[in-house]
């Protein structure tokens, strides 16, 4: 290397021609350039002040620069950015030493100058090497730093790319899975438009049934309201009835007892109030059967209007069928009953009055001569006794003032023809509703002849 070049010929050089303060002065030239070779371009103020130290050491005393060039080799030497070789720093270590044991000046001996200005034009050109080096290298860190800045926005541009691309795909799945979901959709407004089809097909079959159910609907509101009217009826005649058993009773008490026909009368007369109370339960069970058959025929409206498949509609057309012939049986049924209860009720109120004449003649009454009185009213019967045993209380009321005893004829007669008037039901027909009433009739005379003719 150069610097064991000049180590080389520094041994060759005599030491009494060569003074210690040139070769310190040299050594320190080379350092100075070589630790200017070897350091970074941003440590260029630090090697200049180390050669202005070499300058001011040539123009000082020799003895004063060689021991600052001692301090300054070691501290360079001990330096962490500037390396030395081991040889190059054994010399510097011989020099100074010559240069410390050698103080007087005298002694020295000034060195060849050619010498000194060969290792001067070295050294600049060295100088001029690296500083065309250093330059090289700073266009060189330059172009790299540029290369850097492009590689970095290129990264930037790629992360940049690559953060869409990844967008891009989820959005391409998210894509895919909404054209499935719309396949699905139009699957199912597809199914959904064939069941609306069927439907209005099974909406059209079911008016008929709805007819049917609005019409057994007002029939069931028209029964409802007539069994109010007659439950209503027979509270009042019940009522009016328990009266005159209560005003007979106390009747009863006071009169002797002693007539036979009397009590069977009394016996009949309890027996048709067991009667009217079986009636009266009848009647509430009817209702009661009534109400059930009409929730029946609303749930099979209700089914009716909810639409069903082909064998449901024929099920719940079969349950209406038969729920509207056991709805008409009934009510037929009670009519019958109806029909019973008025003929028992005639009977009951017809035996009252026959009852209260008998009392009354019995008690203290003498009929005259050629007068009909209860007795013959009892023994001979015929569509007439009725009004016969009218006029006969009302006799007995003017000339006794029975006003304890409250038959009103009047209100019998239209209690009667009222129902008469709530048999006519228009599900009935008139022929089969007369029939009964005359039967009804023949049947309490035949009773009536019966009880008579006990006595």
């Amino acid at each position: 290397s150069f610097v064991g070049f000049l180590c080389y010929r520094f041994r060759t050089l005599n030491s009494n021609s060569v003074s210690g303060a040139d070769v310190t002065d040299a050594i320190a030239i080379i350092a100075f350039y070589y630790n200017r070779s070897e350091v970074d371009s941003g440590e260029t103020d630090r090697s200049e002040d180390d050669f202005r130290a070499v300058k001011m050491s040539i123009t000082s005393d020799p003895e004063e620069t060689s021991k600052q060039r001692m301090d300054d080799s070691t501290s360079i030497s001990h330096d962490e950015d500037v390396f030395f070789l081991t040889e190059f720093d054994d010399l510097v270590k011989e020099f100074d030493f010559s240069a410390v044991v050698e103080p007087s000046p005298n002694l020295e001996v000034e060195a060849p100058r050619s010498d000194l200005d060969t290792l001067i034009t070295l050294t600049s050109a060295k100088k001029d090497e690296y500083e065309q080096e250093i330059e090289h290298l700073r266009n060189t860190v330059k172009l790299l730093r540029e290369k850097e800045k492009n590689l970095e926005a290129q990264l930037l541009k790629y992360y940049g790319l690559k953060e869409q691309e990844t967008a891009v795909t989820e959005l391409v799945n998210r894509l895919k899975i909404k054209n499935t979901e719309v396949k699905l959709f139009s699957l199912k407004i597809e199914s959904l438009q064939s069941e609306k089809r069927q439907l209005q097909s099974q909406v059209t079959g079911h008016e008929k049934a709805v007819a049917e159910l609005e019409s057994a609907r007002s029939r069931i509101k028209m029964l409802k309201k007539k069994l109010k009217h007659e439950a209503e009826m027979n509270k009042e005649q019940i009522l009016n009835l328990q009266k005159r058993v209560a005003r007979l009773q106390e009747q009863e008490l006071e009169a002797p007892v002693n007539n036979l026909d009397i009590e069977s009368k009394l016996q009949r007369l309890k027996i048709l109030e067991c009667e009217v109370e079986e009636l009266r339960n009848l009647n509430m069970r009817l209702q009661m059967e009534n109400s059930e058959l009409a929730r029946k025929l609303e749930s099979t409206q209700i089914l009716a209007n909810s639409v069903l498949e082909d064998p449901e509609r024929k099920a719940i057309d079969e349950t209406s069928n038969r729920l509207r012939q056991e709805n008409e049986d009934l009510t037929k049924q009670i009519e019958q009953l109806q029909l019973h209860r008025c003929d028992d009720v005639e009977e009951l109120v017809y035996l009252r009055w026959i009852n209260a004449c008998l009392r009354y003649e019995l008690r203290n009454y003498q009929s005259p001569a050629g007068e009909t009185v209860a007795r013959d009213l009892s023994r001979s019967l015929s569509p007439k006794s009725e009004a016969k045993a009218k006029k006969l209380i009302l006799e007995y009321a003017h000339t006794e003032g029975m006003g304890s005893i409250d038959f009103d004829c009047d209100q019998w007669s239209s209690s009667q023809a009222s129902e008469t008037q709530e048999l006519d039901d228009p599900l009935i027909e008139n022929s089969s509703a007369t029939k009964p009433t005359n039967s009804g009739k023949n049947k309490f005379f035949k009773n009536l002849q019966r009880l008579i003719r006990r006595k």
